[in-house]
């Protein structure tokens, strides 16, 4: 056998062992889990039968919170949230003056079936396009290429 073809086989040898490892380790992680599971039940099925059921959304509470607390920041700002979950604006202030036009066309109608709402809506929404407007214009004036704020330039 040449030099080349020992180094394949190697690799493929290699490669086998690694997916086998792989697979040992997730059927491994998998029992835990139904271990887990089922001792989880044999509290909630041991428990009074009128608290069965509040007891398993905690127990399901208790699993999700856990399970996406830690990824929370990390995941929200890939996915264009801000660290406080809220939608970040990456248009500098453009998301602001939508909405606020958004709430412009609708405070005329609400002006006339409910006047305090109407107007209050109507202070709400040009309130909105003035912090938009010089939210784009500080992002404008930040940006060194004159970019919208975002990290890319985009």
């Amino acid at each position: 056998m040449s030099r080349p073809e020992e180094e394949e086989r190697a690799l493929e040898s290699e490669a086998l062992f690694s997916a086998r490892t792989q697979a040992g380790v997730a059927a491994s992680l998998e029992a835990r889990l139904e271990e887990l599971a089922d001792e989880m039940d044999e509290v909630i099925a041991s428990c009074p039968p009128e608290e069965r059921e509040s007891l398993n959304d905690y127990a399901v509470s208790l699993i999700r919170e856990r399970r996406y607390v830690a990824g929370v920041v990390a995941a929200s700002t890939r996915q264009g949230l801000g660290e406080d979950g809220l939608p970040a604006d990456p248009g500098g202030g453009r998301l602001s003056i939508g909405y606020g036009f958004l709430v412009l066309l609708v405070a005329p109608l609400l002006l006339l079936v409910f006047p305090p709402v109407g107007v209050l809506l109507g202070l709400a929404g040009g309130a909105m396009i003035v912090a938009g407007l010089i939210s784009a214009l500080v992002s404008r004036i930040a940006t060194p290429h004159g970019g919208t704020g975002g990290e890319d330039g985009v």
